[in-house]
C-alpha cells in the first residue's frame, strides 16, 4: 500500500509540473509572437532566418511578471552542449500585466525599443526563474522543454578572465 501511495504521489507531482510548463509554454508562445511582430514593425523587414531557437526566462522583477526572451542561432549550453556556432541575435523583454506587451527589444547592441521599465537581467536571473526552450520549425517556434534556470550553467560558459 505504501508503494502505491508513493507511485501515486510521484505521478501527481509530475502531472503538476507538466501542467505548469504547459500553461507557461502557451504564454511564452504569445510573448514570442509579440516580439516577432514588434521586431518586424520596427525594422520593416522579416525576422532573421538564422534564428533557430528562443529561450524564454519566466520570472518576476520589481513585483512585475516578466518574460525575458533570447533569440539565438545554436544551443546556448543550458539544455545541452553549447554549439560552436552559437550566437545571441535578438533579445526582448515582455511584461505580462496589465496586459502582455513588449517592454524592451534589442538586436545585438542596437536598441530597437527602450522600455518604460528597466529590467536588470542580473538581478532578474538570480530570482526563481523558469527557462523554456522553443525550437523554430519553418517560421513557427514550438515549445521543446523547460527547467528551473540555473545561473551556474551560464557562469560555466563564461570565458576565464586573464
Amino acid at each position: 500500500m505504501k508503494n502505491i501511495l508513493l507511485i501515486f504521489a510521484f505521478f501527481s507531482i509530475k502531472a503538476c509540473a507538466m501542467s505548469d510548463y504547459s500553461d507557461l509554454s502557451k504564454a511564452g508562445e504569445e510573448a514570442i509572437a509579440l516580439c516577432l511582430s514588434r521586431y518586424e514593425q520596427i525594422k520593416e523587414s522579416d525576422f532573421p532566418n538564422e534564428v533557430d531557437r528562443a529561450y524564454v526566462y519566466a520570472g518576476e522583477h520589481q513585483n512585475k511578471d516578466v518574460f525575458g526572451i533570447l533569440f539565438t542561432r545554436g544551443e546556448m549550453g543550458t539544455f545541452g552542449n553549447r554549439d560552436a556556432f552559437y550566437q545571441a541575435l535578438v533579445s526582448c523583454d515582455v511584461l505580462l500585466k496589465p496586459e502582455m506587451y513588449v517592454n524592451n527589444l534589442r538586436e545585438g547592441y542596437s536598441i530597437l525599443k527602450e522600455g518604460e521599465v528597466s529590467v536588470d537581467d542580473t538581478a532578474f536571473l538570480k530570482g526563481h526563474v523558469k527557462e523554456l526552450l522553443y525550437l523554430r520549425q519553418g517560421g513557427e517556434f514550438t515549445f521543446d522543454k523547460g527547467q528551473i534556470f540555473s545561473p551556474e550553467k551560464i557562469n560555466a560558459l563564461q570565458l576565464p578572465s586573464n
